[in-house]
């Protein structure tokens, strides 16, 4: 799924263990993971696994982007769904800062909301 497209674009969890993960042997993307580790721009989760085949979150999208693309100049935001103490506040307002994602009609961002092919294709043409 997209993950494909993310390993190509390059992508963000805690990097050096992408040779342990207990859910990547054998699995078709274990270099592109292994490499996207090493450079810093993804990590597992804390039991040990990377998950794969796991769709994306929005927020994840935008902090794998961030990390691949370096981005670090941040804007204001105001999402009605969106608090400070949320993991991914900072890596929204990067995204929302550097103009490839916005927030939905309602005022909401959804961060926790699987990307959509659709949304994944607009941000990456707005790269």
């Amino acid at each position: 799924m997209l993950i494909a497209a993310l390993m190509m674009t390059a992508a963000v969890l805690n990097a050096g263990a992408a040779k342990s993960f207990t859910d990547m042997k054998g699995h078709w993307a274990k270099d592109y993971v292994t490499k996207a580790v090493d450079r810093g721009y993804v990590s597992g989760y804390s039991d040990g696994t990377f998950r794969p085949n796991n769709s994306i979150t929005r927020a994840e999208f935008c902090k794998m982007l961030n990390s691949a693309l370096g981005i670090s100049s941040t804007a204001q935001v105001s999402f009605t769904d969106l608090k400070s103490s949320q993991w991914y506040y900072t890596d929204v307002q990067k995204a929302v800062g550097a103009g490839y994602i916005g927030g939905y009609d309602d005022g909401t961002f959804k961060g926790d909301n699987k990307i959509t092919r659709q949304e994944a294709a607009v941000v990456m043409s707005r790269i």
